[in-house]
């Protein structure tokens, strides 16, 4: 009897432990999903011309993510075409930028996944900022609208 009320007490100890341990430190691997973010572009005279390069107030990647899906966002029947995307940031040795995703010459419309037109996944890295450069041309029917992009780090069904 006595050694079962030592091995109650025992597990109660390790729980709390264990309940205090994790409530107090903080860990990546047990945080919550990455959020799906979304971003804008506007494209005037049907050409897109983005370069963030000169945006002094852009937020740093906060810990290592990939990118596993990119999801444009056109008005319905839009086409056009991204003549290049280059994005560049802190690559895997620190200090150091590289490329972390590139494309080119993709038809695109409503619905499709660059990640998959392009070949591969992002992989976004803390220590520094991205610079995101984009063209393209040929959007019709309309001159002028907003092209949405959005980034999820998991493969999902719809965005």
């Amino acid at each position: 009897m006595v050694l079962q009320k030592l091995f109650v007490k025992t597990v109660r100890f390790v729980v709390l432990a264990l309940a205090i341990l994790c409530f107090t430190h903080s860990n990546p691997a047990i945080a919550a999903p990455t959020k799906p973010l979304t971003f804008q572009a506007p494209i005037r005279g049907g050409i897109l011309n983005v370069n963030t390069e000169f945006f002094p107030n852009q937020p740093e990647v906060p810990a290592p993510t990939i990118i596993r899906q990119a999801i444009l966002s056109l008005p319905r029947g839009q086409t056009g075409t991204i003549t290049n995307i280059t994005i560049t940031g802190p690559s895997a040795t620190p200090g150091e930028k590289g490329i972390v995703f590139q494309c080119s010459n993709v038809k695109i419309k409503d619905g499709l996944d660059l990640i998959k037109a392009c070949g591969g996944p992002a992989e976004l890295r803390p220590g520094g900022k991205l610079v995101y450069k984009a063209t393209g041309g040929n959007f019709f029917p309309r001159p002028n609208f907003t092209l949405g992009v959005t980034l999820l780090p998991d493969f999902a069904t719809k965005a």
